[in-house]
């Protein structure tokens, strides 16, 4: 059955590929999951009104901070659980492939594309 709800909030993988620090040339790939909000059509379209004048970095970071709710298996160098808050968000979007991999995984889980791809 499907269910309308007001808001829709939902679990998704993050895939981050992110230079390899002990392999000269190589690329790691870490995941970790994100609770995301999803934006009805109206607010979206208010979040890119107002992001549009913003460069292009600061679009994404401003986007990433309207639809991330929370994330699950996120640790510092010593592997210590790190509680998701705006302030650790915004320290981990200071990396591209941080900002890339979220945005990736929002943009694949709204638009049914990793369920076609599995199919």
């Amino acid at each position: 059955m499907f269910v309308v709800t007001k808001e829709h909030t939902f679990w998704w993988p993050v895939k981050v590929r992110q230079p390899d620090p002990e392999k000269a040339g190589a690329i790691r790939e870490e995941t970790f999951k994100m609770r995301f909000k999803a934006l009805p059509k109206d607010r979206g379209d208010e979040v890119n009104t107002i992001l549009a004048e913003l460069p292009a970095v600061d679009q994404a970071i401003g986007f990433i901070n309207e639809v991330a709710l929370d994330w699950g298996d996120v640790v510092d160098s010593d592997k210590n659980a790190v509680a998701f808050s705006r302030e650790a968000l915004t320290d981990a979007l200071l990396y591209p492939w941080v900002r890339q991999g979220i945005l990736d995984a929002y943009t694949a889980a709204i638009s049914g594309q990793a369920a076609r791809l599995g199919n």
